[in-house]
């Protein structure tokens, strides 16, 4: 084998793995919006409770020092236990999906 087939055969090999990661970059994206918009009050109620205590001391200190800042703050930590929760759920719907 010569060496301009060598290169032809490794490029096409890591151009594959390339398109197989992006695919299953872009699967995961679609099962997590899919999962955010199943995601409950309560479930992130729930992903709250496992917030780190000083997180929680961070927002609540906001509450009357800074009325806008804690609406943001609660925001953030709201946003990402849906997130969490998403990315929790996309990743299982995957893994059940191919046998795992």
């Amino acid at each position: 084998m010569n060496l301009a087939k060598t290169m032809r055969i490794a490029d096409y090999a890591t151009a594959r793995v390339k398109a197989d990661a992006d695919d299953a970059q872009l699967e995961f994206e679609d099962a997590k919006e899919a999962a955010a918009k199943e995601v409950t009050f309560d479930d992130v109620l729930e992903e709250l409770t496992e917030l780190p205590e000083t997180r929680k001391i961070a927002v609540m200190s906001q509450i009357s020092t800074d009325g806008r800042h804690f609406a943001f703050r609660l925001e953030a930590v709201f946003t990402d236990a849906i997130e969490k929760i998403a990315k929790r759920r996309a990743w299982a719907e995957i893994t059940k999906a191919r046998g795992g």
